[in-house]
């Protein structure tokens, strides 16, 4: 039995494995030039959560394009014509121009469905909310996507 609880830790201690979240490198991520379009918000809760920055001096390094894209839409109504439900849909390009002029392309994509509030600033503030929380998740895929290349 001793045998079989050694083989087995011996194996898993030398296996290599270590959670994608362990390694968190991202500050050692520095462009060239870093481009920002579309929603400012978006874009800046992108920069200051994966913490990419911007080194001129050196030429080595590639070139980052962030754009970003927001969107909420009514989804329902009823017989009345009331709103019944929203969408709130955020999209963000990233574009990495490598040195030799390959480009790496991907899009991230959240989108969130919920009922319409009764009062007007309740809904503004969870729309808030929702936006903050899409942006959060598409952070994590960024920094898996960037931790992959």
């Amino acid at each position: 039995m001793k045998k079989i609880i050694l083989v087995i830790l011996f194996f898993l201690s030398s296996c290599g494995f270590e959670p994608i979240y362990v390694n968190k490198d991202i500050n050692n991520y520095e462009f060239k030039k870093i481009n920002v379009q579309g929603e400012s918000i978006i874009n800046k809760s992108i920069l200051e959560g994966t913490k990419l920055r911007e080194n001129k001096l050196n030429q080595n390094l590639n070139e980052l394009t962030i754009n970003s894209y927001s969107e909420t839409r009514q989804i329902s109504k009823n017989s009345k014509g009331n709103i019944l439900t929203y969408i709130t849909l955020i999209r963000v390009n990233i574009i990495i121009i490598k040195n030799d002029g390959s480009l790496i392309k991907k899009e991230f994509f959240k989108n969130f469905t919920y009922k319409k509030k009764d009062k007007k600033i309740d809904l503004i503030k969870y729309q808030e909310d929702i936006k903050l929380s899409l942006t959060s998740a598409i952070i994590k895929d960024i920094i898996l996507f960037l931790n992959t290349q």
